[in-house]
């Protein structure tokens, strides 16, 4: 029989005596990984969440390529950009330093 203490230090391996003392706590373990699996799996394939949403987030209002593209054909400053796109300026800022 497993010690209190050690079941309650987190430990997700699973002994015979666990196995034999509480299956249910073996298959509950199981669905869990196989859900998280499934998670894991689901935005590469379908670019969707496991619930079926479009994304996880705030949709993003434009790509650092768009606001970079932006401020150099009009010749803006940050704070023209960021107020353009509806962006913080140290969001502006950053993008236009990458693209």
């Amino acid at each position: 029989m497993t010690h209190p203490i050690e079941k309650a230090s987190g430990d997700d391996s699973v002994s015979g005596a666990d196995i034999a003392e509480n299956p249910e706590r073996v298959r509950s373990m199981h669905r869990t990984a196989a859900t998280r699996a499934v998670a894991k799996a689901s935005p590469a394939a379908t670019s969707k969440t496991l619930k079926g949403k479009d994304g996880a987030g705030r949709p993003q209002r434009a790509t650092a390529s768009e606001v970079s593209a932006w401020k150099k054909a009009n010749k803006a400053t940050i704070a023209e950009t960021a107020k353009h796109f509806d962006l913080p300026p140290t969001i502006a800022k950053r993008w236009c330093a990458v693209a």
